[in-house]
């Protein structure tokens, strides 16, 4: 049990509001899938009833418009990480929600389930 939770803490995500992008940690890439997950579109979105934001991969049924408008994790060589930006909503306005004057933030995901589809939750910070 002790091992579960450690292992539940080292998902992460880094929000960096000065290029708007998500960074995952090596243990959140590895849960979405590892190299099979880059170049997969991703979804954004506020979760209204927990004032919060979460993120999945975007459906196939999904309209050609959210395509366009989706961003693909991508691998970054300059500092061997692996992430997406986030413009809708923008990483600023996630940071402004959480009330994080920073502008790079790490904050732990909760793994969440909705009939068969996956999504992970960005937790705001304890204060």
């Amino acid at each position: 049990m002790f091992k579960k939770l450690l292992d539940q803490r080292k998902r992460l995500v880094t929000i960096d509001s000065r290029d708007s992008s998500i960074t995952l940690s090596p243990r959140l890439l590895r849960e979405m899938g590892g190299e099979k997950a880059v170049g997969r579109r991703m979804l954004v979105f506020s979760i209204q009833d927990r004032a919060t934001y979460g993120f999945s991969f975007l459906p196939e049924d999904a309209s050609e418009a959210q395509v366009k408008a989706a961003p693909v994790i991508q691998y970054n060589e300059d500092t061997n990480t692996h992430g997406f930006e986030s413009l809708t909503p923008t990483a600023a306005a996630i940071l402004y929600r959480y009330d994080i004057e920073d502008e790079v933030v790490q904050l732990y995901v909760k793994r969440r389930q909705i009939a068969s589809t996956t999504y992970y939750e960005i937790q705001p910070p304890r204060k």
